[in-house]
């Protein structure tokens, strides 16, 4: 990546890749009212793109919530 914008979509895209197989079979990433699991799947996106903003030198692997 060129620049840390390109950089920050490449992470978040792999980011999303992974969250969005995190346990699609839960009520709490499927409840429907307002949107709820969707909510949560996004909150998760935004904290693990941090972790892994402020942990550079840690390679991104989230199998363990799979």
């Amino acid at each position: 990546p060129d620049t840390d914008e390109e950089e920050n979509i490449l992470l978040l895209d792999e980011i999303r890749k992974d969250v969005i197989r995190t346990h699609p079979d839960l009520r709490f990433f499927l409840e429907p009212k307002e949107d709820l699991g969707q909510k949560r799947y996004a909150a998760l996106e935004r904290i693990l793109f941090v972790w892994a903003k402020l942990n550079k030198g840690v390679s991104f692997i989230f199998a363990c919530l799979t």
